[in-house]
């Protein structure tokens, strides 16, 4: 699907190549339905780390800050693919 915006009137300039990202969120009632029927507590915290070698590639947060699971399922892994 294409979509189009409208930069005319704003302060942001588009060179080619240029792209932009769009991250939805998962439904806090999907994630707790999730954590719920896994038994697993949301505000369990761990270091999310990358096993890529390609520096190129985005890491969806820092590795050096403990994520919860609840925020890796509402903001990181995509529930509804």
């Amino acid at each position: 699907k294409e979509l189009e915006f409208d930069i005319s009137n704003s302060s942001l300039r588009y060179t080619t190549g240029d792209h932009i990202g769009i991250v939805p969120q998962n439904s806090k009632e999907r994630v707790r339905q999730l954590l719920q029927r896994l038994q697993v507590d949301g505000k369990t915290s761990f270091y999310l780390t990358s096993n890529q070698q390609n520096e190129g590639i985005p890491f969806p947060c820092s590795a050096s800050q403990p994520v919860t699971v609840e925020q890796v399922l509402t903001q990181i892994y995509d529930l509804n693919s």
